[in-house]
């Protein structure tokens, strides 16, 4: 075989000129600047890699999908890498608990679970479901309603 034959050659080469048997290990190694340049090219690459979304914190919004479907309600908690929000009144469920220190009742209540942001819509001012645009205003970035135009409040 042809591999076989250039081998035999190289370690003939290294016992001939007395070299360290050690560097065999060498002959096939992926030289040094290549890894590093490799390295350099993760360390350039855009670190941030979380979405940005159409609803924030406080906003008013209308449930598309799901069993709570056409019901509006305020965004109490975003989970930007789940894709997920919790909305007041909407996805309800049950949950069962023991009794505790803090907590000397037990038993059944409810709370809010996290509802896939794909399935909300942002409430413009007039109270009507919209998407959301964004453009640029005295150096800001400004969310609009695409439906009608106007600015959606951010500040509540």
């Amino acid at each position: 075989m042809m591999i076989n034959k250039n081998l035999e050659e190289k370690y003939e080469q290294i016992f001939k000129n007395r070299i360290v048997i050690t560097e065999i290990k060498f002959i096939f190694a992926v030289p040094k600047f290549f890894t590093r340049a490799k390295k350099e090219r993760k360390m350039n690459r855009k670190v941030s890699k979380i979405p940005k979304l159409h609803i924030r914190k406080n906003d008013i919004v209308y449930v598309l999908a799901g069993n709570s479907k056409g019901k509006k309600g305020r965004v109490l908690d975003i989970l930007v890498n789940k894709g997920k929000a919790f909305v007041e009144g909407v996805n309800i469920v049950t949950k069962a608990t023991k009794p505790n220190q803090q907590d000397d009742k037990g038993g059944l209540f409810k709370k809010e679970s996290a509802i896939n942001i794909s399935n909300l819509m942002v409430v413009d001012g007039k109270g009507n479901p919209t998407r959301i645009g964004r453009r640029e205003e005295k150096g800001k970035l400004t969310r609009f309603s695409k439906k009608t135009g106007d600015i959606i409040n951010n500040s509540k």
